[in-house]
This record gives C-alpha cells, structure tokens and sequence, in this order.
C-alpha cells in the first residue's frame, strides 16, 4: 500500500508514513466506522418511506472515504450520489450546497499530484463534500418532496 499513489481514502493522509500496524488498525478503524454511521442512519430512517437518495448520497462519500484502496479513478463512483445532489435537470444548482459539493468534486483534481509531507491530501475534498451531503441531508428545504419536477409530474399523473 505504502508504493500506491492517489489513494483517496482516509488512508490516503497516512499510508507513505506510517508502519504497516497502524494502516491496518486505522484502517479497520475507519471501516469500523463507517459501518457504525451506516447502522445508525439505517435505524434512524429505516421506517421512512420513501427513499429520499438525496438524503442518503453523503453515505457514498463515507464508505469511499473508509475503503483503504480507494484511488482517485473510484471517485467516478461518486457521479451518481452527486446527480442525486443536483437533482433532475440540475434544479438544486442554484443553492449553495449542492454547487460547493460539485467544485469541491473538481477541485480534487488540484491536489491529485500535491503530496506535501509524504501525505495525500485527495480526502480533503470528500471530506467538504460529505459535509455539504450531510447538511442537506438535515436542512428540509433541500428535500426530493418538494422538487418541482416531482410536484409536475404528480399533477400530470393525476389528469
């Protein structure tokens, strides 16, 4: 691991540095983790119908941040939660959230080759854009219920 470059995961902050015990308990950590927050949002929502994806896009980030060989050409994956963010016909591109997450996606390009202190700084964006899916995960303007494409074709359905 400590040969990999781009490594966009959290162990991307310390795979050139650190001795092979601590990546392996940081990184079982970190999994750790990730399955922990999954469980609780699980719990959390599990009665709420129905499924808002983008409530549950900043998931994505968590697990892409917690996977330990995830590199810059996995971020690709994360296209399909970002979508969720702008929602149909980029209808969510005029609020702020939603636009930081996609220029910080970009601006991880800017640091893809940057490795100040033998220390990848990928994770750093996904860390914003999780923060952004988290904050519009909790903020009830930014809910799928009241997309206005959803509000027409309910209309259009019901002619």
């Amino acid at each position: 691991m400590r040969t990999q470059s781009d490594v966009v995961s959290l162990a991307g902050l310390y795979v050139r540095w650190m001795p092979s015990v601590g990546r392996t308990a940081l990184e079982a950590l970190s999994l750790g983790l990730a399955i922990t927050i999954t469980a609780v949002f699980w719990y959390r929502v599990r009665r709420n119908a129905p499924l808002d994806f983008a409530r549950d896009a900043w998931l994505w980030v968590v697990w892409m941040l917690a996977t330990p060989h995830a590199h810059f050409y996995d971020e690709m994956i994360l296209a399909i939660p970002i979508a969720a963010l702008i929602g149909r016909h980029g209808y969510r591109l005029n609020r702020r959230l939603p636009v930081l997450a996609l220029y910080l996606m970009f601006f991880s390009l800017l640091v893809l080759s940057w490795t100040p202190f033998q220390v990848y700084l990928l994770p750093l964006p996904l860390i914003g854009v999780a923060a952004c899916m988290l904050r519009v995960e909790h903020h009830p303007k930014y809910s799928s219920s009241r997309s206005p494409e959803l509000a027409t074709s309910t209309v259009a359905g019901a002619r």
